[in-house]
């Protein structure tokens, strides 16, 4: 019996930790590494200043602007390419704010992703009320177990 509450218990925080790990991708828009929700001549300026001298960035992650690491020369061509209107954009994340499709990484959002069309309930919240369901399920099963072995 101990098994089966070991099991359970061990499902509810798997499904808590699964669920809370997806919230926590940063979220940025690749190229504003000012941070100010638009890609321009300022964000060349401090992309170049991190490149040269290695002036900080307010937005790190946005700084990879060709998605190909590290954070070099090859990005701030890139990025002044595509401001001066004769390259492409960066890649996703943009022009919208979100997470890096191809490869997710550790680290602080600069920006709120735009909402969904719908207003969709996090999939944390429900990772947490599994985890309280089972717990309380839990509970009342072996409150009631210990009843009856006690009558």
């Amino acid at each position: 019996m101990r098994n089966k509450h070991l099991l359970l218990l061990v499902l509810a925080v798997c499904v808590l930790l699964a669920t809370s790990a997806w919230a926590q991708d940063p979220t940025f828009i690749r190229g504003d590494v000012t941070g100010d929700g638009v890609v321009d001549a300022a964000d060349v300026t401090m992309l170049q200043a991190y490149v040269m001298g290695g002036t900080p960035m307010n937005c790190q992650l946005a700084g990879d602007v060709n998605d190909s690491p590290p954070i070099d020369m090859t990005d701030f061509f890139y990025l002044q390419s595509y401001v001066n209107s004769s390259g492409p954009p960066p890649p996703a994340p943009f022009p919208e704010c979100g997470t890096d499709p191809t490869d997710p990484q550790a680290g602080t959002s600069c920006c709120e992703p735009a909402p969904p069309p719908e207003k969709a309930p996090s999939m944390t919240g429900y990772g947490i009320l599994i985890l309280i369901l089972m717990l309380l399920v839990t509970g009342v099963w072996v409150y009631r177990k210990r009843q009856l072995n006690t009558a």
